[in-house]
């Protein structure tokens, strides 16, 4: 059998990464040269990101970085002011520059995929992350969201990539002071690099025992990297001393307090998007049946306890709305305070994922159990908890961890027959399917953006022209 892993012309890696951003160019430029502006991208464009580049592009290069319109570090409007004052400053120009983050972390996370199960098999799982609205909209709108997901899985897959020297350990503490400009809750990836250090000194067996083989190497190797990261702690904390706390002053007020919903609203996208990935872990759920029921049971009971304790109802006062929220809305309530909805996706969700990680190679299983805890716990610090903060980092890992389960199964010599490799993509095919639907579906019938004029210095009407 040819090893798909193999570095032929048409079964590169390359070559999913470079049909994963033609095809979501192919899609997002008509909408941007088109000029049209809408729904709540479009006013997130016209009342906070493209005021802050071009407040930028004007300060350039001395920005006044204590208080802007948006809630985000500035890293991702420094660049385009920085486009602007070179000469790309109509909007369209802008948004084209800012597709290019949202392609890069299409291209990066198919060649990623591809180099794990071969080039259709990446681009189909890749499909899901460019479908989903709350990836395709900040490229084709002025958000910064893909920025800062493209430094998360620039992260990730670093810290997946096993090495431990000097050009992974600065490599990891840049990428993370970068990150952490373009998006400052994106703090929590650092876990991911000090997870990857601690597994790295030692091999890691199937057995939870050998998490503390090694320990004095494995310290020490974790604080190597936790003294690399340090930097971007530092640039988060410069922020919050400048702008006197997590967020620019006047959107002090809308980012408080905490939620404690998020573990149950995450572990729910995870079971509810896990479903259409069956076909790569069938086995893995015969065999926790089969071998650890109890600890399937009690994975799944944990997750009940996520749903039953905070109120998971939807709550525009509370900060949980949009989304699988907008959907528990339209369904009964228990007692008041809890979905039914979430309370069966939160349980199948923690369930789904303890099969994952019993199907993925020691290492991969606890990096991503590290990234997905520390995501979650960055989550709950936020008082609003919505789909677009949590679905491309869910589909992101689940496309990882199909494509790391399906390369280990390959490298061992148990890939399935070529003719069952389309069933157990399928599911993601599905996925994709819906998601652009939706995301086809929200464009299609938004309205014109609308300014708010209750904002320092806006005023007028968006006009739905080339920029």
């Amino acid at each position: 059998m040819n090893d798909a892993r193999q570095p032929t012309r048409l079964n590169s890696p390359w070559v999913a990464a470079a049909v994963m951003a033609s095809v979501f160019w192919l899609a997002a430029v008509p909408l941007i040269v088109s000029g049209r502006v809408v729904g709540r991208a479009g006013e997130d464009q016209v009342n906070y990101h493209e005021p802050t580049i071009r407040q930028f592009a004007a300060e350039l290069p001395r920005p006044n970085l204590h208080d802007y319109l948006s809630a985000t570090t500035p890293g991702y409007h420094l660049v385009l002011g920085a486009a602007a004052r070179a000469g790309i400053d109509s909007t369209t120009g802008l948004r084209l520059v800012g597709s290019l983050f949202t392609a890069g972390l299409v291209a990066l996370l198919a060649w990623a995929c591809a180099a794990r199960t071969g080039v259709w098999a990446g681009i189909v799982l890749t499909l899901p992350v460019a479908c989903s609205m709350y990836v395709f909209m900040p490229g084709v709108w002025l958000l910064p969201d893909c920025a800062g997901w493209l430094g998360v899985l620039v992260v990730l897959l670093l810290a997946l990539w096993g090495k431990f020297d000097a050009p992974a350990v600065v490599g990891g503490g840049m990428l993370m002071a970068a990150l952490v400009m373009v998006r400052q809750i994106h703090l929590w990836a650092a876990a991911a690099l000090w997870a990857g250090a601690w597994l790295s000194a030692a091999p890691m067996r199937d057995r939870a025992r050998d998490l503390f083989s090694a320990v004095p190497q494995r310290l020490r190797r974790t604080a190597v990297m936790v003294a690399a990261t340090l930097p971007a702690f530092v640039v988060l904390a410069l922020f919050v001393r400048m702008w006197g706390g997590l967020t620019p002053p006047r959107f002090h007020q809308q980012y408080r307090g905490m939620n404690p919903a998020a573990p149950a609203f995450v572990l729910s996208l995870i079971g509810g998007f896990g479903v259409f990935y069956a076909g790569f872990v069938l086995d893995g759920v015969r065999s926790a049946w089969l071998g650890a029921r109890w600890m399937l049971v009690g994975a799944a009971a944990a997750g009940l306890l996520a749903a039953l304790v905070p109120e998971t109802t939807l709550s525009v006062e509370e900060g949980r709305f949009s989304g699988l929220w907008n959907v528990a809305g339209k369904l009964p309530v228990i007692a008041g305070r809890t979905s039914p909805l979430l309370l069966a996706l939160s349980a199948l969700g923690a369930a789904t994922l303890l099969v994952w990680g019993r199907m993925l190679p020691a290492r991969e299983r606890w990096i991503f159990l590290a990234a997905l805890g520390a995501f979650t716990a960055a989550q709950m610090a936020s008082h609003e908890i919505f789909q677009r903060y949590a679905e491309p980092m869910v589909l992101m890992v689940l496309a990882l961890m199909a494509s790391r389960i399906a390369g280990t199964a390959r490298g061992q010599g148990e890939a399935a027959p070529a003719r069952a490799a389309p069933a157990r993509l399928a599911g993601a095919a599905v996925l994709a399917g819906l998601l652009a639907a939706i995301t086809a579906y929200k464009i299609a019938t938004a309205g014109p953006a609308r300014v708010n004029d209750t904002l320092p210095g806006r005023s007028g009407s968006v006009q739905n022209t080339p920029g």
